[in-house]
This record gives C-alpha cells, structure tokens and sequence, in this order.
C-alpha cells in the first residue's frame, strides 16, 4: 500500500511543480481570508484581556455597577471592605479619553484614578499620603507618551484640558497598554470625569487561601443586586457589527479555496486515470487508492493551511486596524495583530479539512472507474453541460428570491416578533448566497444558450473560446463564481455607501430636528463614551448667547447586567427639547410617553424581553433597581435598536449626575442655524478648542462618515477577493491548457497560429469575467433591495433605496481585468505549445 500511495500520489506532486504549487496557493487563498477574520477577532480579545490582567494584578474579583456608565456609589466601598475574606479594596475610576499634542494629533487613552491603595495591586511605588506627592492637577504619565505629546500636550476631560508639561512619568506605565494610560489622583478623576461620588469599579484582593467563590457569594449579598462582582481578566467589548458578516463573507471565500482544490484535483486525477486503472488491474483495492488520494489531498491542504495562515496574518492587518479605532473609543485599549499558535494551527487543520474535503467526491469517482474501459481508450470525452446544471442554477435562482420574501417577512410590523429577526438574517443571506451558487451551475447553460443564438459566438476564435467554456462547465462556473463573488460584493458595497448618506441625514433629522449639535468628542457614534464632554461652563455660555431658544443635554448609559438577561441596554435621555421623531410602531408619542413618566423601547429590547405597551421592567442603577413601563416601542432609533429613552428624572435616578454627552442647540424662530453654529463656534472657543458645533448638514456629513468606518473591514476582503479571482484565472487555466494540450496540438497542426492560440485563452478569460460581472451585479441589486428592507431590524436604521450604476462598470472592470491578468501565463504558454510534442501527449 506505501509503495502503491508513493509512486502514484506523492511522486506526482514531484514531478507536477507548477500544479502542486497552483493547488497549494488555491486553498492558501481561501484560508487566508477565514483566518484573517478570526486573527481580527482575537487581536480583539487577547488586547482586551491582557489589559485586564495588567490593570488588576494580584486581585482577582472586581466590582462594578449596572453599567460602566452608572458606575457605584461610594457607599459600596465600606461594605466591600468589611467583606470576610477581603484583604484590599482598590476604588478607581476608569474613562477613554484623548491625549492631543500641539499639533492636533489625537491619541486614545486610558484614563485612571486611584489613590495609595493602589499599591495592594502594583506594589510599593512609593506613595504617600499626599496624592502622588508630585502629582498636582496634572496626571502621572507614561514616558513614551510623554514624548509622542511634547510639552503642548493635553488630556481632555469633562472640564477642559488639562496639560502635561510638568507632569511626572512613571517608567512601569510604558509596558501598560503600550503606555497609552494617565493616571490622576481619585479625588481629581472624580471631578475632571464627572464621577460625583462614585467609583468605575473596586479591585478587589482576596486573603490568601480564601476561593474566588467563596468571596464571590459573600460579596454578592452585601452589594446589592443592583450591583455585580466579575472576575478579572474576562473584560470584553461588544463586537463590532461588522465582524458577523465578515465571518460570511470568510466562508465564502473558504467554498471557493475548496472548489479551486476540487478542480485541480478533479484535473489531476483524470491525467492519471490509466496510472488508476493499471493499478486496479494488478490487485491495488479501491480502498488503497481512495487512501492515497486522500492522503496526497492532505498534504497539499497542509502546505495550504500554512500559506494561507501567513496570508491571514497579512490580510489581518487592514482589518485590526478598523477594530482598533471601534475598541480604542470604547475602551481606549489599542490593538495589535496577535497570533497565536491555536489560531495557526485552526488555520492548517482548516486547509487540510477543505483539501481532504474537495478530494473526496472526484477519488471516489475515480476509483469506480471501468477499469477495462480505461485500459482500451486513451481519453475520456469531453464533459458536456448537463440539463441538471441548468435547473440547479433555476432552483438557486428561486431560492434567491425566497430570500426576499423571508426578508419582507421579518421585517414586517417593526419585526417585534422574537423570530422575525433570525428569518430576515436568513432571507439576507440567501438571497446572497443562493444566486452565487447559481452562478456557478448556471453559467456553462448561459454561454450554450448565447452562443446558439448569437452568431458571432458560434465563429472564429470567439466560437472556439465560448465552446471551450460551455465544454468545461465545471470550471468555468468555478472562474465565474469567483468573479460574481468580488463584483457583488463591490458593487453591494457601493450601493451601501451611496444609502448611507440619505439615511444619515432621515435619521438626524428624525432624531434631533433643527438642532445644532455640540460635544467635545470627534464621533456621533461613540458620543458621550468618551471623557471630554462640554462642561457646565460651555452650557451657560451657550445658553446666553443672542438667538438660542433652548439647550438640551443628551445622556447615555449602557447597562449590561443579569436583571437584563444578555441583551445590553443603551438607555438615553434629554432634560430638554427637541424631543426625537423616530417612527414608532405600537404605543403614544415619544412626547407624551415620557410627559407621564413613561419610556420608549427599541424592537431588540422589546424582542428581548418580550415587552409590549403596558408592560413593565427592572433596570438596576447606581442607589437601586427601578421599575419601568413602556409606553411606546420605536420602530428604529439608530443603535442596533438596542435603545430605551427614559424622562430625564428617572435617569439621573438611575445612573446618577452625569456630563451631557452632547448639547442640542435650538434656534430662536428666524435665526438661521449656521449662523447660530458660527456664533457658538466664535463665543464659546475660549472655553473649550475642542468643541464640535455642528449644524444638521455638517452633523450628516461626520455621521455618515463614521457608520461609512464600518464597512471599511469589507473593503479590505473585496480586494483579496479580486486576488481570489486572479489566482482562480490562472490556476483554472493553467490546468485546463494541460488538460487540452492535445486538442491544442491538433488546432496548431491544422493552422491556427501560436499567438491565436495565446489570444483563444484570453478570450475565455475575458468571457468569464464579463459573464460574472453581470451576473454578480443582479446578485448585488437583489442583495440591496434586502439590505434596505432589513436595515431598520439588523441595524437600527433604515436608508431611502439607492443603487450605485457606476460600481458595476468599476468593479466589473478591476475584477475582469485581474481574470485577464490571470490568463497571461496560460496564454503565453499555449501561445508557445509545439504541435508535434502536444499530439505526442500522453
């Protein structure tokens, strides 16, 4: 059996180079872009983790409020610390903010405040009982940041900025989250972040011997519910939405490795179908030869694996970069690309799977072959389009547009039925996938049916080259697949940059009509997450100023805690006009819920919770847990519908006095809006620099730029998938010239020219990618027409339908262009065959 797998499987990946590497880089291709999304991922969470564990060293338990907003009230640290079992109880305050230099460069940062009893969790750093001896206003600071800032730097906060120059520097600060920290004196943080007696958390340091358990149980009863202990060194941030769709998009591009696979060793097999039939005849059993196949498949999905987890770490790069803005807002932790040897070894087991996968379907055919049949004829014929091939690609056709109605279906009613959202999230995806497949079944029976009607497809070179593609139906659905994939996915995302304007500027004028919009961050998404909101003193200025009606302060809380089940809560309030106008779906205005004390639920929270009108809700806060009635459900609200608006009373009960993340500026009646926006610009400047006055049309623009951030990931897997689409030209090609070499020979030795041999090759090449570009951009259109009917349920948001008719022509031109570059080396190649040595063949 050694001997029978070495001379007829591993011998010829020795003796066929240029197809073993073809093969290789095929599956390489399609795990590259699968463990690009997974290094993403974990880069994430290891980042997130080892945060954690540097920040809490020695303890092991730390407790928080109902939410990172609310924080704890000081009245928790005397009951922490009279816990049995506690040894030290740390209070500190934790926000991101920005460390700017002279220049304007922003940095994220981790800001902290702590007092000597720090100490029990760092060591002895030789604090006295004077905050930081040294330490005045200014933060101790790492020295790197230090340098990066210069001496104009500044952190902000909620009352301003605070400079460095002076500041003292701690050396351990470096190896802290890549010395991205500054640490103030608790009471400071307490009044530069707006923690009006309250903490973040407690770091809490169990006595030796006593079980993390133990003291857990304890610490929960003296807490009160409303409050929570978590272990270290398990911090985590929400995942960015985009993530489950580049899972997917991941997948796809591991189905068109493992089809590239399949056909190369589909080819491969069939070049050695005698070898295969002689051994049968001596005694070798089907199972030795099944064995060997899959074994040779092995090998070559483990060279696979290993390129493409380097490829992955490669294509991990554009896609941590994207995160690490989306995790350094919210948690100021920065991110790098981390990869460890579990995801390295997922990788190679994932191309050996795909290899050994895609190799089981043609070894097995190949091993029922008719061994005497074999042995009288040289060749097989020509694979022709099967009629199966043409109703496949109708049933995926159909099963596309299924996907729209489960689509409608799940988004019908403001999609408040719990299984309403998983059917719209299945509809999306079919209506993408299913036509892809079908482009693959269904794109040999389109050539056939173009070319029987179409007479200059059935002459010359363009004659040869279409009965060449409608002959190997297999492969070319594959090279067509491939091409529909990277246009579909470039043109859905053209389409999905050109809605994101419109339905920026329906949801701001939905959520704050006429309002100017002031706040001391650089984000409308992450508004009020970071330190430097306007202070008191900006407020008052504002509301003097000659042509303001009103000022209204926006607040937000997220509440993660096990009154809520799993499901996060924003919850959101104002204390003044204007009131949002957001679609409501069951329930009141928003106006007169929230006059009578009621609240405004988002469709996930309603789904979540299975709440209607009428019911009602615990939420915990900082001083209690409060119990709240819905009075109306929102049918969208623009943060993943996660949001609940509760009257201003009720939050400030909850989550404490808190900084307005933002201000809402109403003009008086006549006063035009940029005019006021120019007024506070100038006014208020000598306050804070670092103010952001919008009026509506410039708050539309920095908000579609920021949900716009979110597609970036994707563009970075379009593009790889071009390369997909290059590799599958040229690999498909490539074997299929071996596969035709006699019959090239033979239309050499009857007088077509080598260069119109080299040209006949392109010509394929260019047909596929003309081929999938159309049938990429109907994939995309019906993939638009989906996402604009889900938005309002997977996203909050819902966008006025627009289509982007220039994105196919780009797209389907790069993506042709890279099939034809991809055809070069084949059609040199062909261009170069010798008549007499090609009909020798074999």
């Amino acid at each position: 059996m050694i001997a029978a797998v070495r001379l007829l499987n591993l011998a010829r990946l020795r003796e066929h180079p240029l197809r073993t590497a073809l093969t290789i880089v095929a599956i390489g291709s399609g795990v590259a872009l699968f463990v690009a999304v997974l290094v993403a991922r974990s880069s994430a969470m290891g980042a997130l983790h080892d945060f954690d564990r540097q920040r809490a060293g020695p303890a092991t338990l730390a407790v928080v409020g109902s939410s990172a907003s609310a924080g704890l009230d000081e009245s928790v640290l005397p009951k922490v610390e009279r816990t049995p079992g506690v040894e030290a109880a740390v209070p500190m305050v934790q926000t991101v903010t920005i460390a700017e230099n002279a220049s304007g460069d922003e940095t994220f940062v981790v800001a902290l405040g702590v007092d000597c009893r720090i100490e029990a969790v760092v060591g002895d750093v030789g604090c006295s009982d004077e905050p930081f001896t040294d330490v005045a206003d200014g933060p101790l600071v790492a020295p790197g940041l230090r340098r990066s800032l210069g001496s104009g730097g500044v952190i902000r906060t909620d009352q301003g900025r605070v400079p460095i120059r002076g500041a003292p520097t701690l050396g351990l600060l470096d190896d802290f989250n890549g010395g991205r920290v500054v640490v103030f004196p608790l009471d400071r943080a307490q009044d530069l972040f707006t923690r009006v007696r309250a903490y973040d958390l407690i770091l809490v340091v169990p006595e030796p011997g006593v079980s993390d358990h133990a003291l857990r149980q304890r610490l929960v009863e003296r807490i009160g519910r409303n409050n929570q202990v978590s272990e270290t060194g398990g911090w985590t941030v929400a995942e960015q939405p985009t993530l489950p769709m580049l899972f997917l998009l991941g997948m796809v591009s591991l189905v068109l490795g493992g089809q590239l696979a399949y056909n190369a060793i589909s080819l491969s097999l069939a070049e050695r179908r005698r070898d295969l039939a002689v051994s049968g005849a001596l005694g070798a059993s089907g199972r030795t030869l099944l064995a060997g196949t899959l074994l040779e498949a092995g090998l070559l999905g483990l060279a696979g694996g290993v390129l493409g987890v380097g490829g992955g770490v490669l294509a991990a790069r554009p896609l941590v970069t994207s995160m690490s803005t989306y995790v350094s807002r919210s948690t100021g932790v920065g991110l790098e690309v981390h990869m460890s040897l579990g995801l390295a070894a997922t990788g190679v087991v994932i191309g050996v799977g795909v290899a050994v996968l895609a190799a089981v379907r043609p070894a097995r055919r190949a091993v029922r072959a008719d061994i005497a049949a074999e042995l009288h004829a040289r060749g097989a014929p020509r694979p022709e389009v099967a009629p199966r091939r043409g109703r496949r690609a109708l049933a995926c056709g159909v099963l596309g547009l299924a996907g729209l109605g489960l689509a409608w279906i799940g988004q019908r009613d403001g999609a408040l039925e719990p299984w309403q959202p998983l059917v719209a999230e299945l509809g999306l995806v079919a209506v993408v996938l299913f036509p892809l497949r079908g482009t693959m079944h269904g794109a040999a029976p389109l050539l056939r049916i173009v070319s029987g009607r179409v007479r200059r497809f059935q002459r010359g070179l363009l004659g040869v080259a279409t009965d060449n593609l409608v002959g190997d139906a297999r492969r070319t659905g594959t090279m067509t697949l491939v091409v529909a994939a990277a246009v579909s996915v470039g043109v859905l995302l053209g389409g999905i940059q050109q809605v994101i304007p419109a339905g920026a500027a329906r949801f701001v004028s939905r959520a704050a009509p006429g309002a100017i919009e002031v706040s001391g961050t650089s984000s409308q998404v992450n508004a009020g997450a970071l330190a430097g909101d306007p202070s008191p003193k900006v407020r008052a200025r504002i509301e003097q100023l000659p042509g303001v009606a009103s000022v209204a302060g926006y607040y937000t809380a997220d509440v993660h805690h096990p009154l809520l089940g799993e499901q996060e809560v924003m919850f959101e309030s104002r204390d003044g006009p204007p009131t949002s106008r957001l679609p409501i779906v069951r329930g009141d205005s928003a106006d007169a819920v929230l006059a009578r004390g009621e609240v405004v639920i988002g469709p996930v929270i309603a789904r979540a919770y299975d709440l209607s009108v009428g019911d009602t809700f615990e939420v915990p806060g900082r001083s209690g847990v409060a119990t709240l009635r819905v009075g109306a459900i929102v049918g969208e609200d623009g943060d993943l519908g996660e949001s609940t608006t509760i009257p201003y009373d009720t939050f400030e009960r909850l989550f404490g006095q808190r900084a307005p993340g933002v201000l809402f500026v109403i003009p008086e009646d006549g006063v035009s809006i940029d005019a006021l926006a120019d007024r506070i610009r100038t006014e208020v400047a000598d306050l804070d620099p670092d103010l952001s006055v919008l009026p509506p049309d410039e708050l539309v623009d920095r908000a579609a730029s920021d949900v716009g951030a979110f597609i970036t990931p994707f563009w970075a897997l379009q593009r790889s998938l071009m390369l997909v689409a290059l590799l599958a030209a040229l690999s498909t090609l490539l074997l299929v010239g071996l596969e035709r070499r006699r019959e090239y020979g033979l239309l050499a030795a009857v007088g077509l020219a080598p260069t119109s041999l080299g040209r006949m090759v392109v010509l394929e090449a260019g047909i596929v990618g003309v081929l999938g570009t159309i049938l990429g951009t109907l994939i995309a259109f019906t993939g638009l027409i989906a996402v604009w009917m889900v938005g309002p349920v997977l996203l909050g948001l819902s966008a006025p339908g627009r289509i982007d008719l220039v994105a196919p022509l780009v797209y389907g031109l790069l993506t042709t262009g890279a099939v034809v570059v991809g055809a070069a080396l084949p059609a040199w190649r062909a261009s170069r065959l010798d008549p007499a040595t090609a009909l020798r063949y074999e």
